[in-house]
């Protein structure tokens, strides 16, 4: 059973209002998907080490360069100077994404998973709500 599109028979079920809000989280579904598809059968989960912000990748790769010829003279004394330098441009967010060199978006890791949470939580909500298990305020456990 699901909420999407294909899922004709349990959406005709299913309440206006309850339709409506379901429509306004096909994209945070279609995300889902697409990340959940991509870590089951692509690609394993991977978090890098470190991750460079984009106003910084411009010095990073400047930086890599001056090593490389750093490399090249045998100053190796120099190379870890340059090294020490690159990684203070960098930062350790853990991010995922499917694949790098095909642009794929770049997700923060602690932010997407708080929500998901949410987004899942509500969902039940409102289906306790749309089930009349329980009525609509009893569940509101939000600020006033």
């Amino acid at each position: 059973m699901g909420f999407g599109k294909r899922n004709k028979l349990v959406l005709e079920s299913l309440t206006p209002a309850f339709r409506d809000y379901l429509t306004g989280l096909e994209s945070w579904c279609a995300h889902l998907v697409n990340t959940r598809h991509a870590l089951a059968h692509r690609i394993p989960l991977y978090i890098p080490p470190y991750y460079v912000p984009d106003d910084k990748l411009n010095e990073y790769h400047t930086i890599g360069a001056r090593i490389y010829e750093a490399l090249k003279r045998r100053d190796y004394e120099e190379v870890g100077k340059l090294e020490d330098e690159q990684r203070r441009l960098t930062t350790f967010e853990p991010v995922a994404t499917h694949s790098f060199p095909e642009n794929a978006p770049i997700v923060f890791f602690h932010f997407q998973m708080i929500s998901d949470y949410n987004t899942v939580e509500e969902i039940a909500r409102k289906v306790l709500e749309e089930l009349g298990l329980v009525p609509p305020s009893a569940l509101n456990t939000g600020p006033a």
